[in-house]
Formats: structure tokens, sequence, C-alpha cells
């Protein structure tokens, strides 16, 4: 059986016979505009580590959730459960990092290597280098236009 449920929607008590669910699968669950706001970033964790998480059967510990998302905020819900240990994670970006700061196609069946330093490009001059982060790069925030990288300095309670 398949219920759709979208974010937020009732799913407390959800049995078909006498069973529960043992598979979730959600895909892009927080809202690009929404996901600004703390609050409703706050509300939707809530939701999602309560009620959701919550209908499964641990009689049997027979189940699965799947979660697929993309990384739309630094306080999103996926970011929290890519550093939560009790879940396993695959990240899948178009393209990496290397030494130099190139970035470098990792599936040119996706994208050639042209083609991404063409994107980058483009996103560069509309000054747009975090939509391509979030969106093939699995961050929130570009590493290029990240104005901390570089101006932080370390101290210890030693130095004068």
């Amino acid at each position: 059986m398949v219920l759709p449920r979208g974010a937020g929607q009732q799913v407390n008590g959800l049995k078909w016979i006498r069973y529960r669910p043992d598979m979730w699968v959600i895909d892009d669950l927080e809202d690009r505009l929404e996901v600004d706001n703390e609050i409703q970033r706050e509300k939707l964790r809530n939701w999602f580590w309560g009620a959701l998480l919550k209908t499964v059967n641990r009689y049997t510990n027979d189940y699965r959730i799947i979660y697929i998302d993309t990384v739309k905020h630094e306080d999103a819900l996926i970011t929290h459960i890519m550093e939560d240990d009790d879940w396993e994670t695959v990240f899948i970006p178009a393209y990496t990092d290397d030494e130099r700061g190139r970035y470098v196609t990792v599936d040119a069946d996706f994208i050639s290597q042209e083609d991404l330093d063409r994107e980058v490009e483009l996103h560069r001059k509309r000054g747009q280098l975090d939509v391509l982060a979030r969106e093939w790069g699995c961050q929130a925030t570009s590493r290029e236009d990240n104005e901390f990288i570089g101006n932080i300095l370390y101290y210890s309670e030693d130095d004068e």
C-alpha cells in the first residue's frame, strides 16, 4: 500500500488493518522558501523526529526510512540527519573541489568538465555560486563565496 503524505500532514495512528508503515521514502521535504524561517525549520524537525518517525512498528524493528533532499540551508533537516550517527549517509554531488579550488565533475555522463566549467562561470558572473553549491554540490553555501574562509584567526589563552 502506498499512501502519499506531505510535510506536516497527519501521520499519527497510520495503520492498514494491523500493519504500521514499514518504509518511508521522503523526497524534498523542506520547502525552499520556508527553510529560511527558523520557526518553520523547528516545526518541521519536530514533526519529522516526533510524529513521522514514531509511526513505524517498533515491535518488529523491520522498517526503513529513506530521506532524499538537497541541502537548502545550513540548519536544514538534512544537515541534522547527515550529522546523526544513527543514519547512513550517501552524498551524490555533481562536482568536487580539487586542491586548487577548481570544480571537478564527478560524473562526466551527467555533466562534462567543459559544461561544468561553463556553469561555474555563469553562476560566478551572476553572483549565484551558492545556488550551484546547493543544487549540485551537496553544500548549503559555496566555499568560494564563503566570507569566513581564510579570515578566521585562532588563538590560545596564552596569546597576548
